[in-house]
């Protein structure tokens, strides 16, 4: 038997937005903030190691690398100053090309003419992120040594 009313709750109710989910009697925990100066805020009791911190400027010009590209003579001077080496001496980072397997594939010209303009937006879009990649993994590795060493020496 159904009982209907202008007054009756509905079974499923929307939760309250941005209300965290906590028990009667639990504590919500607290993240994390960090003060203007950049370090971790005094009331966590040393539960927040700070991050080493990169200056803005870098962050600019690795941004600036991803909107406005680079001229070929400065791909060539980072690729040369941030050269890679691999534990697999036949690996390399090289954008792929339209093999046979596509070719015979697209044997109209139309579907061909489409094919290789999407294969050419790929190429350039690939090697744009691979003029970045080698000194991001630098500095990823440069970050991790300091975070290193700060847990070895904290002083």
């Amino acid at each position: 038997m159904v009982r209907s009313s202008a007054s009756s709750v509905p079974l499923v109710q929307d939760p309250p937005h941005n209300a965290p989910s906590q028990l009667p009697g639990q504590e919500i925990p607290q993240e994390p903030t960090l003060q203007a100066d950049g370090g971790p805020d005094v009331t966590f009791d040393d539960e927040v190691t700070p991050c080493p911190s990169i200056s803005s400027s870098l962050c600019n010009e690795i941004s600036g690398y991803f909107t406005s590209g680079i001229t070929t003579a400065q791909s060539k001077s980072i690729s040369a100053e941030f050269s890679l080496s691999f534990e697999e001496g036949g690996f390399s980072l090289k954008p792929p090309r339209m093999d046979n397997y596509l070719l015979h594939r697209a044997k109209t010209k139309s579907m061909l003419k489409e094919v290789q303009n999407e294969d050419e937006a790929l190429t350039k879009f690939q090697q744009k992120i691979m003029d970045i990649t080698p000194p991001l993994i630098e500095l990823a590795e440069r970050v991790i040594n300091f975070s290193d060493s700060q847990t070895e020496n904290p002083s």
